[in-house]
């Protein structure tokens, strides 16, 4: 027994709970690591600190709530890459798309997510031996508004505000070079274009809702804003989607329902390497649906989805990629008591492409689909068998111009102990 390693470790805390309404939590720890004998491990010396604060509160019987998250640290990160592993045929995350150069090579850019069922590989990360000193810091903050849990019962002004709700969501996670502590610890920075921005998760949404819960009519709009950064070992990606969405149900009766929902947005991906797939996707999609319930164990939804999207990294408006989709979409569930739950899906989507098709552009712009008629279908079946024995049977299906149709079927049996 060789002492290869020495550290030393301290910490501490402070937990508010004696108001349910009102609770507070901090914690810190600190460790120092302290290499030995480098003959023996790889480990490099470190010095780590780590702090968490977590706070809740609810005022006025819910009409305010908040939960808030930060943790802030230091520490060594190692730089990684990745490869792309093939697994059982509809078990992976990616397939590999085409041979975009024409080498003959299934190089890293030539891979993309695979649609549900259709994988043939998995993106594996691989640690190096090149680390970096990186400053973290996550945070997280959910704030709800809900007047109707104070003022549901009033009249007048107040009992319009109380038709209204609104929840706001940041989440994000970072890590930097800059030790600078306005920097390196400031949860509000998200600048992809930073250098000393080592990796950033960033997601801010925001949801104002109107007769949310209602049982005969309601709308919502939800914008969001998720940026993402990955520093790897030979490439550096930029990834940015931000999004508007508004959606209403309306139920005509107890057996009838609409909805309709209207998304735009913008999609951007920025590698250095990759450049081939770099891309600003402008967008927009409607979806009208209408739903038919007989019973509780009978369900029918007819829908229509009607897209469009560009690339706008092309400046000339003439000469941008340009996709045109129309999505024709039925669905039908019976659920039936002790013998399980039976759903079917089928699909007929029509698209109309101005570009070439082999290319990483048009992957992520037809979604793995091809320019002309394309049909998919699904089926489900789940079952429990005993108390504590479920059985899930499915089959997915795709047929696509000028291509062989794909089938996929997965059986799963779960035991709950």
């Amino acid at each position: 027994m060789i002492r290869a390693t020495y550290s030393e470790d301290y910490g501490g805390g402070i937990e508010l709970f004696r108001n349910p309404n009102n609770q507070f939590r901090i914690t810190g720890s600190y460790r120092s690591l302290r290499i030995l004998d480098t003959t023996i491990t790889s480990v490099k010396p470190d010095n780590t600190l780590i702090g968490r604060t977590e706070y809740n509160f609810s005022l006025l019987n819910g009409f305010i709530s908040s939960n808030t998250f930060y943790e802030v640290g230091s520490g060594l990160e190692v730089k990684k890459e990745f490869i792309f592993l093939e697994v059982a045929p509809g078990q992976g995350t990616h397939i590999y798309a085409y041979d975009y150069n024409g080498n003959g090579v299934k190089d890293l850019n030539e891979f993309e997510m695979a649609l549900p069922n259709e994988g043939y590989y998995i993106k594996v990360w691989i640690p190096t031996d090149d680390y970096i000193s990186t400053y973290s810091n996550q945070f997280s903050e959910a704030l709800s508004v809900k007047p109707a849990a104070k003022w549901s019962g009033k009249k007048g002004f107040k009992k319009v505000i109380s038709h209204f709700a609104n929840q706001t969501a940041y989440r994000t996670d970072r890590k930097t070079t800059n030790g600078e502590l306005g920097i390196a610890y400031n949860p509000f920075l998200s600048d992809t274009k930073d250098s000393t921005l080592v990796t950033l998760n960033s997601s801010l949404r925001n949801t104002v809702y109107f007769n949310q819960n209602d049982a005969i009519f309601g709308m919502d709009f939800t914008w969001q804003d998720v940026q993402n950064k990955t520093l790897l070992v030979n490439d550096t990606v930029f990834r940015t989607h931000i999004s508007r969405e508004t959606k209403a149900r309306w139920n005509l009766s107890r057996k009838w329902t609409m909805q309709g929902s209207y998304k735009n947005g913008t999609k951007q991906n920025d590698s250095k390497f990759f450049t081939s797939r770099n891309y600003r996707i402008v967008y927009f999609e409607t979806e009208p649906k209408i739903s038919f319930q007989s019973s509780a164990s009978l369900r029918i939804v007819v829908s229509y989805k009607y897209s469009e999207k560009r690339n706008a990294l092309v400046m000339t408006p003439a000469l941008q990629p340009k996709v045109t989709a129309q999505n024709f979409g039925s669905e039908f569930k019976y659920n039936a008591l002790n013998k399980g739950s039976l759903t079917a899906k089928a699909n007929i989507i029509l698209i109309a492409y101005n570009a070439l098709e082999n290319t990483a552009l048009a992957y992520e712009m037809l979604e793995g689909l091809k320019t002309g008629n394309n049909y998919t279908w699904n089926v489900g079946y789940s079952r429990t068998l005993a108390s504590n024995i479920q059985l899930t049977l499915s089959y997915d299906g795709r047929q696509s111009p000028g291509i062989k149709t794909i089938h996929t079927g997965n059986a799963q049996v779960r035991a709950f102990f």
